[in-house]
């Protein structure tokens, strides 16, 4: 879907992707993803480079991606994976990386939808080629919280409680279920986000499933709601004093 993006008709040069279950937490500007003509590179933890290390098909596609930048740029010992944060494109850079490793491309496509071993990992291949070619800087730590809700009410509870007690630039919260979540666990994962995002949005869908336009822009609309000060997510900390639990301050 990623290397797909940049043939939406009426798409900008440059855009923000958030081509995953990624979610802003704190107030997003441009120093945040575009520094001094410098593009600014989310990172976590070292790459795979044996295969024989990576974790399923997305391991080993990154291990996969690891070798073909160090047969092509030279041995780079720590290569590290993309963290799980929105990242900012440029479509003139996504088609050079798409002829230089044209064969690659092509024999991804043919397997899609599907993932598989030889795949271009899309926030990879995009950060290596920044490293290879273009001024860069790392984005200073901590910058993400990547959370799984599980299907445990208590270790939510402490899961999403540091969550919101630190908040970072952004937020990744992925379902961690072996099973079909409870009604109660559904519940506990929706009063969370009301407590993170306690305001409608001006694209939210109403009841009747359609979306209430208003006339400022979304930047204004955005910026206004990180500068509220009212209290937020009453839900949560009703909860929270049903179960006997009080939120840490600071």
């Amino acid at each position: 879907i990623e290397w797909s993006t940049m043939n939406i008709p009426g798409l900008s040069e440059v855009y923000l992707s958030f081509c995953d279950d990624f979610s802003i937490q704190q107030p997003l500007d441009i120093s945040s993803i575009w520094r001094d003509n410098e593009h600014v590179l989310y990172e976590a933890g070292r790459a795979p480079y044996f295969r024989e290390n990576a974790s399923g098909e997305y391991g080993i596609s990154i291990a996969y991606v690891y070798n073909l930048f160090n047969r092509r740029y030279g041995r780079v010992y720590y290569r590290h994976v993309a963290s799980h944060v929105p990242i900012l494109l440029n479509r003139t850079i996504m088609n050079k990386i798409r002829i230089e490793w044209k064969d690659e491309f092509d024999e991804m496509f043919r397997n899609k939808p599907f993932r598989t071993e030889h795949d271009m990992q899309f926030q990879f291949t995009y950060q290596q080629y920044i490293r290879h070619h273009y001024p860069f800087v790392m984005a200073s730590e901590p910058h993400v919280h990547f959370v799984g809700a599980k299907n445990d009410e208590e270790k939510n509870i402490k899961t999403f409680e540091k969550v919101l007690n630190r908040p970072h630039q952004f937020l990744c919260l992925q379902d961690d279920f072996k099973e079909e979540p409870s009604d109660v666990i559904v519940k506990q994962i929706h009063d969370f986000y009301e407590e993170v995002y306690p305001y409608e949005a001006a694209w939210e869908l109403d009841a009747t499933g359609i979306v209430r336009i208003k006339t400022k822009s979304v930047y204004e609309i955005v910026m206004e709601w990180f500068g509220r000060g009212k209290k937020r997510g009453e839900r949560w900390r009703l909860a929270m004093e049903k179960k006997g639990g009080k939120r840490q301050q600071g």
